[in-house]
């Protein structure tokens, strides 16, 4: 009688533990059900991006939805901890939405697909658009347009400054002493980008302060609010010159280091050219 109790008992285990397994294969479906319907939305959201978006960044997405992908397979989750994961991938569909969005540039920005600048090197020439292109500039306290078209067969120098900066302050001197001896020969523009904080106010209080404490007049054009000659001459800080030729070539780039090599290069050609006109004069 005994036996036969033992061998029920066993039974009655074995049919438990059957139960058990059968609802744990029942509980790992309906995750897997709702994993397949994340990826499924996921794939969805793909394709709209792949539409709208650049084909770099739409493959960027697919390699991050793939990866959670991988991630949702190697692992069986629980109910609960699935809609945890279902919450935290819709956050992170939302933050690449706005990377998207951040990434897309605006109408007329200069940096769509359409209207490409190429950023520019020692030794390139300078692309006729660059002549041609109307900058903001700012004559008087008040903006003006103004473009190199009327610089062109003469040197450039691009001074890339900020109010704030006081080491682009510091170069004025030279800069001015520069302007007023070889402004037959050179062309200089201070260029104030956009992402500098500057306004038209601030600058024209800026120098407002700048001749009541020196006496360098700083009357060479200038530039504001630029977007466009930042991207021909890309650079991370400021100061940064930019030394153009008179046959419209990048001679140098660089901060103060490059700037000293500048002058001497300035210095020299003057040098020259008004040895070779005092030539001409005593040949005649």
């Amino acid at each position: 009688m005994k036996d036969f109790e033992l061998i029920d008992g066993l039974r009655l285990k074995l049919l438990i533990l059957t139960c058990f397994n059968l609802i744990c294969e029942v509980k790992v479906t309906r995750d897997s059900t709702q994993l397949a319907l994340v990826c499924q939305v996921a794939q969805r959201a793909l394709n709209c991006f792949s539409i709208v978006a650049s084909f770099k960044s739409a493959y960027r997405m697919i390699l991050k939805w793939m990866f959670l992908s991988l991630v949702f397979q190697s692992c069986k989750f629980s109910f609960k901890a699935l809609n945890s994961i279902r919450a935290l991938a819709l956050l992170a569909l939302m933050v690449s939405m706005f990377s998207l969005s951040a990434q897309t540039p605006r109408k007329n920005s200069g940096a769509d697909g359409l209207d490409k600048i190429k950023g520019l090197q020692v030794g390139d020439r300078l692309p006729d658009k660059f002549w041609s292109t109307s900058y903001l500039g700012l004559k008087d306290g008040n903006t003006a347009e103004f473009n190199f078209h009327q610089s062109k067969g003469k040197f450039v120098l691009l001074d890339f400054w900020a109010t704030w900066c006081t080491v682009c302050v510091k170069g004025f001197p030279k800069i001015d002493s520069l302007h007023r001896a070889l402004k037959d020969n050179i062309a200089i523009v201070l260029v104030n980008q956009k992402g500098n904080r500057d306004t038209k106010e601030s600058i024209a209080s800026f120098f407002e302060r700048y001749h009541n404490r020196f006496p360098y007049a700083m009357d060479m054009p200038q530039i504001y609010q630029d977007t466009i000659l930042n991207q021909y001459f890309q650079h991370r800080s400021i100061p940064h010159y930019v030394l153009i030729s008179p046959k419209g070539r990048v001679l140098s780039l660089g901060s103060i280091r490059e700037f000293n090599a500048m002058i001497e290069i300035l210095d020299l050609s003057f040098y020259k050219n008004s040895e070779k006109a005092l030539k001409e004069r005593s040949g005649k």
